[in-house]
């Protein structure tokens, strides 16, 4: 607590205490402080107050922040007091994301930081464009709200906020992204191409994939880090910070040895040799992956190249230099090897990350399950396939037999032995030759069918459902045939909860995923019948007409949150009824289209201006001391909302001008019409007068 002591009208003392000295003396700092002339005396009092608690501040935390601290100011001098205990690529990565945040909130007060307006700037963070044109990820706005939350975390430590509002944020559900494992035949294809490489790629590519070393450790490798036969010490880790190659240790803050085999510790000694012969001897702090004349590869350098392969290999694009560290701990999982001994060579703190992130035995597990799935959907078809076969090899020994019985007996009779008893006979065995052709095509037609069905089943895979394009495409025949063929075995019972949807296009395995498509289309058809006239129309706007209105709608909510900000009754007042019109001019634009070229000015100069000066009025509004000229350029803004006003009410009236004019000529019609019917007042009282008269 902070000690004021008064020594004349405007000066005072400030004397704060933290803690206590080994010798058990208090820790004592001391200040004197001048109130400006500029403060009124009845201000006095609440500047010495806050500049005790700024003192108080400074000399227990290190800072001097308030409430009233813009979240730039704020987030600048945090990352300056985390840098020495950053890595430098972690460091440049947060500042990466701050450039990022700061130009939506940065200007925004530690206090007036609430979790609507960081879940506003989520939004506006999720329409940018990312890699490919399309919108960045849900995973990469995550990472800029964890930037904002760690900084406003300290400010909450410091106890300058009460609370950290990006706690209170609502995230969107995401699907996490699945890692793609190459399977092993896949990477044998890779390291068949690696062998045609030069040594140097090849060395690197070959360690990565025994060892499971990521791809700043490998770059960061010295000959000195060999430190026996087939032995290594990983020590360091190098990348790319801000344009510039640094140095720092492990991600796990520690050196661990890793074991290499025989043939990649005597491909390291190629390599070594290699360099020998061009450069010398290599220093033992010299990297172990250059080129011949001793340059050191960018890391990016092995992520390019290595896409090439894969390219050349016909291999997934989504696979990259960290998939072969991936394999290496799914090909350590799956070998039994423990998560302990397995963490402890992947560099990992624990095994917690292990299990989160790469395939383990547990996906044996997984395909037990999938399989005892496809016992429910499909119905055992090995009585069928048996009835197949004995039919076809039957068949075929009929025929067979009969056919050439039926041969010999013909050559017989021709020799002149005919005679009723051969005749019959003959007649037997043709009858024989017929049946054991029809046995054997409706043997191999059964086993035909269930070859496709095998088929079919490997063409769903996973899913309970599949388009008969790609089922034809399976099967090796048109889509005619397969739905025919489909329709077949669902009657007779293969597909034990097999359906096909209305439209013919696709086989649906599961009951439940054909309730789910039922649920579906029935939604579909309410939504065509209940849909909304405004969504029509703003399809069929133009894309000017458009854009214009989505810019409004970000100018109202720029309106909108300054009028949040500024507690003042009376100018909140006048932004309301700002706010009013200009909201009510937006919603005829969307209902007339045509009258969007006439909001031209208001959308380049009157609104822009409108919101730099809400921002401005927000900003001197919210200063500890209102002086002479705050008032006065405050005063000035009011006065120019008004006009602002009465200028956006005139423009409301001008664009509801033709329908003004269609009400009046509509009543100007009815007068007349009543008129003629002699449905008016006045004749009214003709009508009652002439009755009493009468």
């Amino acid at each position: 607590m902070a000690y004021i002591k008064q020594k004349s009208e405007r000066k005072f003392k400030i004397t704060v205490c933290n803690g206590y000295k080994v010798n058990g003396q208090k820790r004592m700092k001391a200040q004197t402080i001048t109130v400006p002339t500029e403060v009124p005396k009845r201000g006095i009092q609440q500047y010495v107050m806050a500049e005790a608690e700024r003192i108080e501040k400074k000399f227990k935390y290190g800072v001097e922040e308030s409430d009233q601290t813009h979240f730039e100011q704020y987030a600048e001098n945090w990352l300056k007091r985390q840098q020495p205990f950053f890595k430098a690529t972690t460091y440049a990565g947060y500042k990466r994301n701050l450039d990022i945040v700061c130009p939506l909130i940065g200007g925004i007060p530690l206090a007036k930081l609430l979790p609507m307006t960081l879940e506003e700037m989520c939004e506006e963070l999720r329409k940018r464009p990312g890699r490919g044109g399309n919108c960045i990820k849900e995973t990469t706005v995550q990472k800029y709200l964890e930037t904002v939350s760690s900084v406003l975390e300290d400010a909450k430590k410091n106890d300058i906020i009460p609370f950290n509002p990006a706690h209170r944020v609502r995230k969107k559900h995401f699907e996490k992204e699945v890692q793609h494992i190459p399977q092993k035949y896949e990477m044998s294809k890779l390291m068949r191409a690696i062998q045609n490489e030069p040594i140097l790629y090849r060395a690197y590519y070959t360690l990565a994939i025994t060892t499971g070393l990521r791809r700043g450790e490998l770059c960061a490798l010295q000959w000195r880090d060999i430190t026996g036969a087939c032995e290594l010490t990983v020590r360091r880790s190098r990348g790319c910070a801000s344009g510039q190659i640094v140095e720092s240790d492990t991600k796990s803050h520690r050196e661990r040895i890793v074991t290499i085999p025989l043939g990649i510790w005597e491909l390291l000694m190629a390599l070594r040799q290699q360099q020998v012969l061009h450069s010398g001897v290599p220093d033992g702090e010299q990297p172990i992956f250059t080129d011949p004349d001793g340059h050191v590869p960018h890391p990016d350098t092995f992520t390019r190249h290595l896409r090439k392969l894969y390219k050349q290999c016909g291999l997934s694009k989504d696979y990259h230099l960290h998939t072969l560290r991936h394999f290496y701990a799914t090909y350590l999982l799956q070998e039994g090897t423990s998560k302990q001994v397995a963490a402890s060579l992947l560099g990992h703190a624990d095994t917690a990350f292990l299990e989160r992130t790469y395939c383990h035995p547990q996906d044996v597990a997984k395909q037990q399950a999938a399989k005892k799935q496809t016992e429910l959907l499909y119905g055992k078809t090995t009585g069928e396939n048996l009835k197949g076969m004995m039919m076809a090899v039957s068949g075929g020994i009929l025929l067979s037999g009969m056919g050439l019985g039926a041969m010999v007996l013909l050559i017989w009779m021709g020799l002149g032995h005919s005679g009723a008893l051969a005749a019959g006979v003959l007649g037997v065995m043709c009858a024989g030759a017929a049946g054991g052709g029809a046995l054997l095509g409706t043997g191999t037609s059964r086993l035909g069918r269930l070859g496709r069905f095998q088929k079919y089943i490997r063409a769903l895979g996973d899913h309970t459902y599949c388009n008969f394009q790609k089922l034809a495409q399976a099967a090796g025949k048109n889509e005619k045939f397969v739905k025919k063929d489909i329709s077949r075995m669902i009657e007779k019972g293969w597909f034990l909860e097999g359906h096909v949807d209305a439209e013919e296009t696709c086989l649906i395995t599961s009951n439940e995923t054909y309730q789910q498509y039922l649920e579906t289309q029935k939604q579909l058809e309410l939504r065509k019948q209940e849909a909304d006239p405004k969504v029509q129309l703003e399809e069929n706007m133009s894309p000017e007409a458009q854009e214009v209105l989505r810019k409004g709608n970000e100018f109202l909510i720029k309106i909108r949150k300054s009028n949040d900000a500024i507690p003042g009754e009376e100018i909140s007042a006048k932004i309301s009824r700002m706010e009013l019109i200009v909201q009510k001019i937006f919603e005829r634009a969307g209902e007339h289209p045509e009258v969007i070229p006439d909001l031209k000015k208001l959308m380049d100069y009157y609104l822009p201006m409108t919101v730099k000066l809400l921002d401005a009025y927000e900003d001197m509004d919210g200063q500890p001391v209102q002086g002479e000229n705050i008032t006065a350029s405050k005063k000035e803004i009011e006065e120019t909302i008004d006009k602002l006003n009465s200028a956006f009410a005139k423009l409301m009236d001008s664009i509801f001008r033709d329908t003004a004019w269609d009400v009046s000529t509509d009543i100007s019609v009815l007068h007349t019409v009543l008129a003629q019917e002699g449905l008016t007042e006045d004749d009214f009282e003709k009508m009652k007068q002439n009755a009493e008269v009468k």
